[in-house]
């Protein structure tokens, strides 16, 4: 179970906490991350970031954040891959 923590916004940019349940899989969990942020008008401000890796350990949660690479970026997309 993923869920959305906090959004805000600080120094310009655009943050978003997030937590990773497992609590209930029966093995380490392990996600694969892609971003992309848009501006105000819905402009792409930056490339795709490149894939990151999130593991969760079994019967564990993890709780992470990601951050807007500029001012601009207002909406961002996050794909989790299993």
């Amino acid at each position: 179970k993923i869920s959305i923590q906090k959004l805000w916004r600080e120094g310009g940019k655009t943050h978003v906490q997030f937590e990773a349940d497992n609590g209930k899989g029966g093995q380490q969990a392990a996600l694969r991350m892609v971003e992309q942020w848009k501006d105000q008008s819905g402009r792409a401000v930056a490339d795709a970031i490149d894939e990151q890796r999130i593991s969760i350990a079994k019967g564990g949660n993890t709780i992470f954040s990601v951050t807007g690479p500029t001012p601009a970026a207002i909406t961002g997309t996050i794909t989790l891959y299993r």
